[in-house]
């Protein structure tokens, strides 16, 4: 398994990015964040809590070698043995990755107490093209998540010719943050800019953005260009493409939506 701190401190990051849309809309104040840092180390490192357990061990055992875990802070794909021997690298990873995530939000702390607007047409860009990064980010994790808990990734790999999880979550990794250029350029085009602050009206539309990207993509794309088996071709597949609409939707509204 990965040393507990790289679990405490992964969690505590990827639940304090999580608070980067609500500062920007002024729904959290910065002092507030202070409290998902405990609670994202500790969401982090639930799985782990076989070690100390006084009753039910080998159940709780169990459970944190399922895939399920990875919904903690991708607690699963931490433990896996490439990881594993990558004992100080993970360590000072996760470090940089708490780091960063504090910078950030800081730093959107302080975007939000600037009172930044949309009033000319590059403004619009450069705040569609924040929101799309911050998005696809969150959308990409979801949507990594949700495949590795379906055994996805090296299918992924192999329609690409290559073996192996971690090649399977680099092809989501670019998938992803190609597919949200698209489900923002869609919603630009499609949603008013009062819509636009809706997070649910927005996640709504990017969430049948996901599902035709698994008609258009997975089911006439893949056999049209590869010609041979499809390993996404099920319903696991249309569920992750959907939540990740979904999760990208919700936060470009939320995002973009501090700026108008």
């Amino acid at each position: 398994m990965a040393p507990a701190i790289a679990h405490f401190l992964v969690g505590a990051s990827l639940l304090l990015a999580g608070t980067i849309p609500f500062t920007l809309r002024g729904d959290i104040d910065r002092e507030d964040t202070l409290l998902v840092v405990p609670l994202g180390g500790i969401w982090g490192i639930v799985p782990d809590f076989h070690h100390i357990a006084p009753v039910g061990r080998d159940t709780l055992y169990a459970f944190h070698n399922s895939a399920w875990v990875e919904v903690f802070a991708l607690h699963y794909t931490l433990d896996r043995t490439t990881i594993r021997l990558l004992y100080h690298e993970s360590v000072f990873a996760a470090i940089a990755l708490f780091t960063i995530s504090v910078a950030v939000v800081w730093l959107t702390g302080r975007i939000r107490d600037s009172g930044i607007t949309v009033q000319e047409p590059y403004h619009r860009v450069v705040a569609s093209a924040g929101a799309t990064l911050l998005a696809a980010g969150f959308a990409t994790l979801v949507l990594g998540v949700s495949l590795s808990i379906q055994q996805l990734l090296p299918a992924i790999a192999a329609l690409h010719g290559e073996t192996g999880v971690l090649a399977g979550g680099l092809f989501v990794l670019l998938y992803g943050f190609g597919f949200g250029i698209c489900e923002a350029l869609g919603l630009e085009w499609l949603l008013s800019e009062t819509a636009l602050r809706v997070p649910l009206r927005a996640g709504t539309a990017a969430a049948g953005g996901g599902g035709v990207v698994w008609l258009g993509g997975v089911v006439v794309g893949i056999p049209i260009l590869g010609g041979g088996t499809i390993p996404l071709l099920h319903w696991g597949a249309l569920v992750s493409l959907v939540l990740y609409g979904g999760v990208f939707g919700s936060v470009y509204a939320a995002v973009r939506g501090a700026f108008l």
